[in-house]
């Protein structure tokens, strides 16, 4: 039976189209015709399955990038928030080192103004 049937793949610019033309020379039309059929529906199952897992693979691939991505993005997004919260504990202890900068720099101010008054010869009881 297999003698009987010959196959040829026609030329194609691109891979994704390959003609192809199935010949049966059996002494019966029918089973000629019943060959043919079985070929085309086995070539045809063949070609969904190989396009299923071409579409499957590059999907798995995507599937993977993405999990890698989503990783990586909340690694950034735990390093931008370790970033915020040592900056809002280094903003919170300037204001707070500031404040008390600006009560010594005003108390030194007064003691110098002081200073200044008794070295001009100023009473003392002014200063109270």
């Amino acid at each position: 039976m297999r003698k009987n049937i010959e196959i040829e793949v026609a030329q194609s610019r691109t891979a994704f189209l390959r003609p192809l033309r199935s010949i049966s020379n059996s002494p019966s039309p029918d089973v000629a015709q019943q060959v043919t059929t079985e070929l085309t529906t086995a070539l045809i199952s063949g070609n969904i399955e190989n396009t299923q897992s071409d579409i499957d693979r590059p999907e798995q691939v995507l599937d993977r990038e993405m999990a890698e991505c989503a990783r990586q993005t909340d690694r950034s997004e735990e390093k931008v928030r370790l970033y915020k919260d040592h900056t809002l504990v280094n903003y919170q202890a300037s204001c707070w080192q500031y404040s008390i900068l600006s009560g010594e720099q005003a108390q030194l101010q007064g003691e110098q103004d002081a200073l200044s008054w008794l070295n001009s010869g100023g009473p003392i009881w002014n200063l109270c």
